[in-house]
Formats: C-alpha cells, sequence, structure tokens
C-alpha cells in the first residue's frame, strides 16, 4: 500500500530498523511480572540468580505489541494519525505535504518528500532508527524478505482503483 501512495503523490520511499527496536519499549506495569535466567557470561559470579525483565526483550510473547505502542506514540506525538484500514500505517499532512509511516515489528516503511529529514525527526523523538535506506523510481527493495519494484509501470490500474477507493 505504501509503495502505491508514494508513486501516486510522488513521495521517495526508505525503509528503516528500529536499532534494538523492542529494548526500547518498556513493559506496562500492568503486564505480568517476567523473570529469566542471567547470562551465560554472568552465571558463573551469581550461580542460579534470575533478573527481573522490564524491557520488551525479543522472544517475549507480547514484545511486538508493546514496541507498536511505543512507535503508535512516538508518531502520533509528532502530528501522525493511524490510518483506519490499515493498523500500522500512519499519516501526517506537514507543510502543504503528506508523509506516511508504515511500522512492521521492528522495521520502518517511510514515505515522504525528505526521507532523511523524517528518519531524523522521528529519532529525535525517542524512536532510535538504525541506517535508513532511500530508493527511487525504478530501484528494487526487499522489505521484510518480500521483493518490491518501485516503478509506475508495474502498478495495474485494478490496484490502484481499488487502493484509492481506500484511502478516501
Amino acid at each position: 500500500i505504501l509503495s502505491y501512495i508514494a508513486l501516486k503523490k510522488g513521495l521517495s520511499i526508505g525503509t528503516a530498523d528500529a536499532r534494538a527496536g523492542y529494548l526500547q519499549a518498556t513493559l506496562p506495569q500492568e503486564h505480568e511480572r517476567v523473570f529469566m535466567n542471567v547470562p551465560s557470561f554472568v552465571e558463573g559470579w551469581f550461580p542460579g540468580a534470575v533478573c527481573e525483565v522490564f524491557k520488551a526483550v525479543y522472544g517475549l510473547p507480547d514484545a511486538g505489541r508493546i514496541f507498536q505502542r511505543r512507535a503508535s506514540r512516538v508518531l502520533k506525538k509528532i502530528g501522525f494519525v493511524e490510518l483506519p484500514h490499515f493498523p500500522g500505517v500512519f499519516k501526517r499532512i506537514k507543510d502543504t505535504h503528506e508523509e506516511y509511516v508504515g511500522v512492521y515489528v521492528d522495521d520502518l516503511f517511510l514515505c515522504a518528500t525528505d526521507i532523511q529529514l523524517l528518519a531524523q525527526e522521528i529519532t529525535s523523538n525517542g524512536l532510535i532508527l538504525g541506517d535508513t535506506e532511500v530508493f527511487q523510481n525504478g530501484e528494487p527493495i526487499k522489505y521484510n524478505g518480500i521483493d518490491i519494484q518501485f516503478s509506475h509501470k508495474y502498478m495495474s490500474e485494478n490496484t490502484s482503483e481499488s487502493i484509492s477507493k481506500l484511502l478516501t
């Protein structure tokens, strides 16, 4: 959906990974308490010790949802609104142009006139992003194991009409 929006509106697209994404998200107070064995390099000093987990570590069943809530809070703080028909896809209008961010697990798909500026703004508001890759029309994109050809000539009219209806 976001690659279509970018093509339709003439936006650049890019991808970014939330650096240590799950560790950025703190477990909510209402979450049950979680304990784990200490890492092996500490085990020698504290045999049989366990530690309480306060962050949404990988492997915790709720970690993805907790990170998604954090990403949503950060994006809403800087003026994005989640699209009702597309959970995890956010839009804002800034200085007469539209910007979009899609969040999937700890990966972000960005659509904007200036991807680097958008990524910097997201990072400066508390969601720490790793390297951001920007793609031009015609370049192949690898996103979450999916190859996307970013080009007008591959967008079918049927797809175009269906997505346009959902966005209005």
